[in-house]
């Protein structure tokens, strides 16, 4: 009654080849873990590696009160220009955006920081501490 023609799936050799080949990688993979010398995420294997140092110091550098006094001067600076600029075309607004979007992000790290005390928290209060405390008031 109905005449469904339901196409044929070929492949192609070459793709079929392609096809078993990530197969079988991918199996082996799967199948022997130690030969894909994948790092086990311990910290001794990240210290090992040569630009951990770097990233660290560009960590601090990115994150120190240094960058904040810079992206304070940034925000105020690139604020002032779209407020008192007058008529700029749309590169140069582009940057100034740019340089704001830029000055927000490095400063926000160490805004939070401020803002939330984290830096001035005492981790734990021991029994001295409050022994001492209370020696001085009463």
């Amino acid at each position: 009654m109905f005449n469904l023609h339901v196409p044929s799936l070929r492949v192609e050799r070459r793709t079929l080849h392609t096809m078993m080949a990530i197969a079988a990688v991918v199996l082996l993979a799967a199948l022997f873990p130690d030969l894909a010398h994948a790092s086990s995420g311990a910290a001794d294997d990240q210290e090992n590696l040569p630009f951990i140092g770097v990233m660290d110091k560009l960590s601090q550098a990115l994150t120190g009160p240094f960058a904040f006094a810079i992206s304070v001067i940034g925000i105020v600076i690139a604020g002032a220009i779209l407020i008192f600029g007058g008529d700029m075309n749309g590169f140069v607004r582009s940057l100034v955006f740019l340089v704001l979007v830029i000055a927000i992000i490095m400063g926000s790290g160490s805004l939070i920081e401020y803002i939330s005390g984290k830096s001035a928290t005492i981790a734990s209060v021991g029994q001295p501490l409050v022994l001492g405390l209370q020696a001085q008031l009463g």
